[in-house]
């Protein structure tokens, strides 16, 4: 009589390569998962820097100014719209005094708001300054640089003096022509933020 033998092993291996690709399946489904929603907190912004606007005010202030720029096409980028499909707010700066540094977490003490024009658009773009909140003593001197990227160079450099809440001011307005120039610098005023705020009341 002969005897038979039953081995499970090619069994156990199918099970092995199915979970394995089980496995491979699930990892992949992930990173995908994961590139998709990057896409989606970034959809409608282009990666490309053409001009930078960056407002600054001395470290010891306290007080929250915002950049208002409003851009050819009338779109609208400030610390509620952090971004359209010509530029991006990349830095709300809220004036706390002593902020920490999230890479080292010491304290520096630099105020400082960056929007950035991420598409090549010509026509008129105006660049307000506003007072959200003032919580220090005394006048504060804000200086607005716009720097065209490539090649790069600084534009414009100059400071306005913002004095209580609510203040607004039009820190600069500007023209992009075709080529990609800059023209036609000016501080012809304009009420963007004001008129916002009265909106939503």
């Amino acid at each position: 009589m002969r005897r038979s033998y039953h081995s499970n092993l090619a069994f156990i291996d199918i099970l092995f390569n199915t979970l394995l690709c089980f496995v491979v399946f699930f990892t992949l489904t992930l990173i995908h998962m994961k590139k998709e929603d990057s896409d989606s907190a970034t959809q409608g912004v282009e990666f490309d820097a053409y001009v930078m606007i960056v407002a600054t005010w001395p470290g010891e202030f306290g007080d929250d100014i915002d950049l208002y720029i409003k851009d050819p096409n009338g779109g609208l980028v400030f610390f509620r719209q952090k971004n359209n499909k010509i530029m991006h707010l990349d830095r709300d700066d809220m004036g706390t005094v002593g902020e920490l540094d999230p890479g080292t977490e010491d304290r520096f003490y630099n105020n400082r708001e960056v929007i950035t024009i991420r598409q090549s658009v010509s026509g008129e773009f105006i660049v307000n300054a506003h007072v959200y909140r003032k919580s220090s003593y005394g006048s504060v001197p804000v200086t607005i640089k716009i720097m065209k990227i490539r090649p790069f160079k600084t534009v414009y450099d100059s400071v306005i003096i913002l004095d209580y809440s609510g203040q607004e001011k039009t820190a600069c307005r500007f023209t992009v022509n075709e080529s990609g120039k800059i023209t036609d610098i000016n501080q012809l005023p304009m009420r963007i933020a004001q008129d916002i705020v009265r909106s939503e009341w």
